[in-house]
């Protein structure tokens, strides 16, 4: 199955970075000589994604448009979406449910920064023949702050624990993930968490169980923010 659709996330509130973000998104803040969605956005172009759904805060789509627009001057087609509030990365799934039409869709953080040579190679082949949900996964000596990975000895995944307090792998999940079909009705039906947001940890658990998960690992000249 190929991948040509990707969900490019820029809402949220940047409560970190306020007052800041009281007036401008923070995916449009400048990293080194770029706004910040340029880098998310070139890991599509590196997948070979060139259908493009971001969704973003109300009142935030003319800012976003205004930089990227319909995105034919990248050669893909940008549409937009807005989230009314934050409830959590799965919801995505459900916004674009129409966008998605029931076909496989990778999604990608704005916030995100993942690059280095091997994903030049490995984004095309993952996208070209994609036969489970994949997502994927870097070593970190913070994991802590992140969605951790266990693996067997076999090299197997065995769980996956939210932001763990006690240390028991530093193999962590990156912000952009590769959906099979069907996302969109498997989203509908998680029970939000205490905090009242679907959680991705328990999106990716259902394919876990349902033995339906690829992870892959990137051992080196890869960076993840």
């Amino acid at each position: 199955t190929t991948i040509k659709k990707g969900i490019l996330l820029s809402g949220g509130t940047g409560s970190r970075l306020f007052p800041s973000t009281k007036a401008v998104n923070k995916h449009l803040f400048p990293v080194f000589n770029k706004p910040m969605i340029y880098y998310p956005l070139a890991n599509f172009l590196q997948a070979n994604i060139r259908e493009v759904l971001i969704i973003t805060n109300e009142g935030e789509v003319d800012l976003i448009s205004k930089l990227l627009g319909d995105g034919s001057h990248l050669g893909i087609s940008i549409n937009y979406a807005v989230q009314k509030k934050p409830s959590g990365l799965p919801e995505a799934f459900i916004i674009g449910e129409e966008f998605i039409n029931n076909e496989p869709v990778a999604l990608n953080l704005g916030d995100h920064i993942f690059f280095g040579q091997e994903l030049n190679k490995k984004l095309p082949e993952i996208t070209k023949s994609l036969k489970n949900t994949t997502i994927l996964s870097v070593q970190t000596d913070r994991p802590e702050e992140s969605g951790v990975v266990c693996f067997n000895d076999n090299n197997e995944i065995t769980s996956i624990i939210e932001k763990p307090k006690q240390f028991i792998s530093n193999w962590i999940i990156c912000g952009l993930y590769f959906y099979s079909s069907g996302v969109s009705e498997i989203s509908k039906k998680l029970t939000p968490s205490i905090r009242g947001e679907l959680e991705i940890i328990d999106l990716i658990s259902h394919y876990l169980n349902s033995k339906k998960l690829d992870v892959i690992k990137f051992n080196e000249n890869i960076s993840w923010m």
